[in-house]
């Protein structure tokens, strides 16, 4: 073969190769969002945290159910959005709850082995106030899944 013909066909196979590692990895685990991309189920721990918070950020219900575990997965799914929503659209001014509605920031504090779980903690800074959130991640068949998520009694935590 011509020294041409040599580097094209080893592109073409290079090319072919990476288009199989693609379409095979595209197959084995990821879920399409609804746009025709198909997006990686995020595996450790702290790649789900951050997953799912930005799941609810957005206010995207289907994600949320994904990265939840299945046991009563749909309610709790809702009620972890309707929490965070409620700081989100509240117009309260003044009083504990006020956060005056805009939310500028969301900061994982940290995560930390609980025995078999982990819990994580997160800042979402408001206009007016910082409200902090745990979130604790449970082991499944299918990876680590949010098993709860709610504001813990003391802010203690999330202390930056």
């Amino acid at each position: 073969m011509h020294g041409s013909n040599k580097a094209m066909v080893r592109r073409a196979g290079t090319a072919l190769v990476l288009g199989l590692a693609l379409a095979l990895t595209a197959c084995g685990g990821g879920h399409s969002d609804g746009s025709g991309s198909v997006e990686q189920a995020p595996q450790s721990a702290e790649a789900v945290h951050a997953a799912f918070l930005t799941a609810l950020r957005a206010n995207n219900r289907a994600q949320v159910l994904a990265l939840t575990v299945t046991d009563q997965q749909i309610s709790r799914a809702d009620e972890f959005l309707q929490r965070v929503r409620s700081y989100m659209d509240t117009t309260i001014s003044s009083g504990p709850y006020a956060t005056g509605g805009n939310l500028s920031d969301v900061q994982v504090i940290g995560i930390e082995d609980q025995g078999a779980a982990k819990h994580a903690w997160s800042r979402w800074q408001y206009a007016k106030k910082a409200i902090c959130h745990e979130t604790e991640l449970t082991q499944t068949p299918a990876g680590w899944r949010v098993l709860e998520f709610y504001v813990p009694g003391s802010d203690a935590r999330c202390t930056p």
